[in-house]
């Protein structure tokens, strides 16, 4: 079929009427100018033979690229007359800010240390200069965007609010479509090597009809989702946006999952969606659930009463990166955000302590950085 430009039109995400003749203009892929990338062609596929919306909607994401073709958009508006667009998203970080990043590790002005504290007192000295050392010598980010950008990634305008997304289709029939939302300190990262495992179970050992369709946003702030410019972000507008990506894609009934922030979010789309809800699974349920009580009026339920007061404990002990984040991020994010060693002390010492673990660098893996990284 001889390649053509489309146009978007916002009737493409509606269903068509009966008897409407399949229009080459209608597969809804803008090539371009508006958002500044090249044009090129594309080559469309067979469309659908009936008006079966989810068929239809398929055939519109079923394409694919003549050579040198890499900037396209797909844009669209939903029934309630929001504007909406995707893109196609590959991680490229520029040559300046890596070589921004080794001048700073090699300026590091390191802290003292107490003799003996290890831990303790949050991360070991020795432990930080042995990771930045590897950070700076050894760590490759080429390889490891290379292996990221193996992944089907996206970016969505909400209202002119961009998140990024990770978007894997399960080749086998009728596969459940899940969002899997991530937490704090993590990222879409975190769900690479469970996507292949959700979207081809039989290749693992599982059963081809237990496969997902799989959905990985990155939380707003995070990655390279856009940041939140004024008050109000929280897990029922997320989840809101969330309802609204789902849509654009195509499914109107599906899962969430989460953890840490996630499992707040994944709640929430319960909550506010359950007509667009088939269920929900949190890995974490963060301390927020607190089984009728608060951490100054325990219930009477004696379990209750020992999870709360272990709770309590764990906040004493633990709980100061979290007050000072809700609290004053501002100040803390002077720090984090000009010392890469200081953002990697942050991150990976919760790593650490949550994965009670001794080593966390191991045998040299280098996703222990992509999330600082990212």
């Amino acid at each position: 079929m001889r390649p053509i430009e489309f146009v978007m039109n916002s009737k493409n995400l509606r269903k068509p009427e009966k008897g409407v003749e399949w229009n080459p203009t209608l597969p809804a892929l803008e090539l371009g100018s508006a958002t500044g990338f090249t044009k090129g062609t594309i080559i469309p596929q067979k469309p659908p033979a009936d008006d079966n919306l989810e068929r239809w909607r398929d055939a519109a994401y079923s394409f694919r690229h003549t050579p040198r073709v890499t900037p396209l958009r797909r844009t669209g508006q939903l029934l309630d007359g929001r504007q909406m667009a995707i893109e196609k998203f590959t991680i490229n970080v520029s040559e300046a800010l890596l070589a921004d990043l080794r001048r700073r590790l090699d300026a590091t002005r390191w802290p003292d240390e107490l003799e003996n504290v290890g831990w303790e007192l949050g991360s070991s000295l020795s432990y930080m200069k042995s990771l930045a050392d590897y950070w700076r010598n050894a760590y490759e980010w080429r390889r490891q965007e290379a292996t990221l950008n193996q992944l089907p990634q996206y970016r969505v305008a909400l209202d002119g609010f961009h998140v990024h997304f990770v978007h894997v289709r399960s080749k086998n029939p009728k596969p459940l479509p899940l969002i899997i939302t991530h937490g704090w300190p993590g990222s879409f990262v975190e769900m690479v090597k469970l996507i292949p495992l959700l979207t081809d179970p039989a290749a693992h050992g599982g059963r081809a009809e237990d496969a997902f369709d799989v959905i990985v946003p990155s939380l707003p702030g995070y990655g390279f989702s856009d940041r939140p410019t004024e008050r109000g972000m929280n897990p029922f507008k997320v989840a809101a946006l969330w309802a609204r990506l789902m849509a654009e894609l195509g499914y109107e009934r599906f899962a969430a999952q989460g953890g840490d922030w996630g499992s707040t979010i994944s709640t929430a789309l319960g909550l506010e969606h359950a007509q667009h809800i088939v269920g929900i699974h949190l890995n974490y349920i963060a301390g927020r659930f607190l089984l009728g009580g608060t951490l100054n009026q325990t219930p009477d339920d004696e379990i209750a009463k020992s999870f709360l007061a272990e709770l309590r404990a764990w906040w004493d002990l633990e709980g100061g990166y979290s007050h000072v984040q809700s609290t004053k991020p501002q100040t803390l994010g002077y720090a984090l955000n000009d010392s890469p060693v200081g953002l990697a002390a942050w991150i990976v010492e919760k790593f650490r302590t949550w994965s009670q673990c001794d080593d966390l660098l191991g045998n040299g893996d280098p996703k222990l950085l992509n999330t600082p990284v990212l």
